[in-house]
């Protein structure tokens, strides 16, 4: 069985715009973080990529 797999991490959040590590703190994407998950999916419709399973953490900056 052959299987493709996309890894993507959220865009910039507040606590990485002020270089601070938050763990799972759930802190909101600066704009330019909003900014970098519309392009990242942009990109991947572009090349036609349709998932069959999305996993995500719970934390709201890594559904944006």
């Amino acid at each position: 069985m052959k299987a493709n797999v996309v890894l993507v991490r959220h865009g910039e959040s507040v606590a990485n715009a002020r270089h601070l590590f938050t763990g799972v703190l759930d802190v909101g994407l600066t704009p330019a973080g909003e900014a970098e998950c519309v392009a990242a999916g942009e990109r991947l419709a572009g090349i036609g990529w349709t998932p069959e399973v999305i996993c995500t953490s719970e934390l709201v900056r890594g559904w944006r």
